[in-house]
């Protein structure tokens, strides 16, 4: 019995580690000088690399394995609005109007606890609270989390994610081997025309603000057997 609990137990603690290394590295001096470049200083997205402790091959190993990816199509509405489709009716679609194509990780599973434990110091009050000194306009909330692979051909159309009091988000590149060649980078635009393309490379996270005229997208990934696997975490002011 001893033995077969041995790596559930480690793969717990590895969480722990997690946790507790994304926590002081976003409450962190660092971090928090990237994202006052960002919103207070209105400066392009900023790209800082990951520390060890926060473990990202553990986290890509968490993604890897889990069964409960969804191959999701979204269509570009008149109004600006998006609709989740099956693929084959997105496939009949005009090409505008394909919005993106890319799986999708609802909900990971209970063992994922690298992954859980990245996202748990997310959620903990001293990254809330350093995150909330920098911003100063009122008390930041995590929001939601997007985790994402981007297989060969899938992609995002430009967008805003301008809504629900939304202020800036996070975008964490858990991959590995990432090539020029590869594509499937993410642009970040400003609304004087400023832009910034940020290449995805393994082991680094994108600060960028949500704000009206602050577009992003993520181009197609053009690799024949690599895949993009990424987590886009949002923070904004509830109530906004």
């Amino acid at each position: 019995m001893n033995f077969e609990l041995q790596p559930i137990l480690g793969d717990r603690e590895r969480g722990l580690r997690v946790r507790e290394g994304t926590i002081n590295f976003f409450a962190g001096s660092a971090f928090r000088s990237a994202l006052h470049e960002v919103v207070r200083e209105d400066s392009l997205a900023q790209t800082l690399l990951l520390p060890a402790a926060i473990e990202r091959e553990s986290i890509q190993r968490d993604m890897m394995r889990d069964p409960g990816w969804r191959e999701e199509y979204w269509e570009l509405q008149c109004d600006d609005n998006v609709e989740r489709l099956d693929g084959s009716a997105f496939h009949e679609l005009p090409s505008g109007q394909r919005f993106s194509h890319s799986d999708c990780l609802r909900h990971p599973q209970g063992n994922a606890f690298a992954l859980r434990g990245m996202l748990s110091g997310l959620h903990s009050p001293e990254v809330l609270t350093a995150m909330t000194a920098v911003v100063g306009s009122g008390r930041i909330s995590y929001m939601t989390a997007d985790i994402a692979r981007y297989r060969p051909g899938h992609y995002l159309r430009r967008h805003d994610d301008v809504y629900d009091g939304r202020v800036f988000g996070l975008v964490f590149f858990l991959h590995a081997d990432w090539e020029r060649q590869f594509g499937a980078r993410l642009i970040a635009e400003k609304p004087d025309g400023r832009s910034v393309v940020v290449e995805p490379l393994g082991n680094t996270v994108a600060v960028m603000r949500l704000a009206d005229g602050h577009y992003h997208q993520v181009e197609q990934n053009l690799a024949s057997a690599w895949d993009r696997y990424s987590v886009a975490v949002h923070f904004g002011i509830r109530g906004e």
